[in-house]
């Protein structure tokens, strides 16, 4: 059984196969930023979820705000910018002009009880805006 408690404007709960996960939502911060030129939006921008699993996960929407189709992926650091071993749905995505997709991010506690993040989008390898979140695990033994 595996369950995950997504950060979204309105918690989602997610469960793998047929199981039922214990999970509960936390405050949510809703914001969103939109980069100069044409670049990547990303909402919410800043978020804190609180999860009773031994994964955390947040839905996290990139809209593509240039004239023309491109690539965007996710790719989730801790607060020093160091990379976090994160599973991110879809891995990248080619989105068209205007267009917005949701992406998923689970992130493993790794025996830790709050993990402080900071998700990237980038676009060729080139990083774009950043959000900051928290999730932190609560335990009910």
């Amino acid at each position: 059984m595996r369950g995950f408690l997504i950060g979204a404007a309105v918690p989602v709960l997610l469960a793998a196969g047929a199981s039922t996960a214990l999970a509960a939502g936390g405050g949510v911060g809703f914001g969103g930023q939109v980069t100069r030129g044409g670049g990547p939006g990303l909402s919410p921008l800043a978020a804190e979820t609180v999860s009773f699993a031994e994964e955390a996960g947040l839905r996290l929407v990139v809209s593509n705000t240039a004239g023309r189709q491109r690539r965007f992926r996710l790719v989730v650091y801790d607060k020093a910018f160091r990379p976090v071993a994160a599973q991110v749905f879809p891995a990248d995505a080619s989105l068209a002009a205007g267009a917005s997709r949701q992406f998923t991010v689970i992130v493993p506690f790794e025996g830790a009880v709050r993990r402080d993040l900071t998700i990237c989008v980038e676009r060729s390898g080139h990083r774009g805006v950043c959000g900051s979140y928290l999730v932190r695990r609560e335990r009910l033994d």
